[in-house]
């Protein structure tokens, strides 16, 4: 789930984000993807203070079975998109995709504006 938000911060368009969702939520294991001493020194100062409009968010359902298979950032933003019944979140993984859409965890949008629901 870090893949977009590397990117984007990466290539400086980090407030592409902003102007299309105003509030991003983010939990702490896409965090620590996103810090981990192989990333860009540009997207690990970034997150090291990050923007007001992100905000990070522990979820606070446990991963069943199912996700084990998910990465540690895969498996956080899918609970904390069930949790929030959230409206879109943004991945570059098939794998997560393949399992929010399986589990109807989030509305088949993947990347896209989102409307009244947050963004993960």
């Amino acid at each position: 789930m870090s893949t977009p938000l590397r990117y984007l911060v990466f290539l400086g368009y980090e407030t592409i984000l902003r102007d299309l969702f105003t509030h991003l939520l983010v939990p702490p294991a896409v965090v620590n993807e996103l810090q981990h001493a192989k990333t860009p020194a540009r997207v690990r100062t970034w997150m090291a203070s990050p923007p007001p409009w992100l905000e990070i968010r522990r979820p606070v359902l446990s991963p069943d079975a199912v996700l084990v298979h998910l990465g540690a950032g895969e498996r956080e933003t899918l609970l904390l998109a069930q949790e929030l019944h959230a409206d879109l979140v943004l991945s570059a993984e098939r794998d997560a995709h393949d399992e929010a859409t399986r589990s109807n965890t989030t509305h088949p949008r993947w990347h896209g504006p989102a409307q009244r629901r947050p963004v993960v």
